[in-house]
C-alpha cells in the first residue's frame, strides 16, 4: 500500500491569517482522474502546460491542470 504524504506548509502573516498550501504528487493527481501517471504525463505533454517535469506539483501547477482538464469527479476515482 502506498502512503501518500501531503506536504502542508502554513504561513502565518502579521494579521494571524493562516493560508494552507497543499502540494500533490503526480500519482495523487492521476488517481484523482482515475488514470495512470503515464497517461497524466501524456496529457501534460500534449497540452503543453508549463508545469515542472519532476518533483511535487505546487498549487500553481495544480490550478493550471484543473483549469485545463477540469476538476476530477470525486465519485470516479
Amino acid at each position: 500500500m502506498f502512503i501518500f504524504v501531503k506536504k502542508i506548509i502554513r504561513f502565518i502573516t502579521h494579521n494571524t491569517l493562516i493560508m494552507t498550501v497543499t502540494v500533490k504528487t503526480r500519482f495523487q493527481v492521476a488517481a484523482e482522474y482515475g488514470i495512470s501517471v503515464r497517461t497524466l504525463r501524456r496529457w501534460l505533454k500534449t497540452s503543453q502546460l508549463n508545469v515542472p517535469a519532476y518533483g511535487a506539483l505546487n498549487p500553481v501547477s495544480l490550478a493550471l491542470i484543473y483549469k485545463t482538464f477540469g476538476h476530477p469527479d470525486p465519485g470516479e476515482a
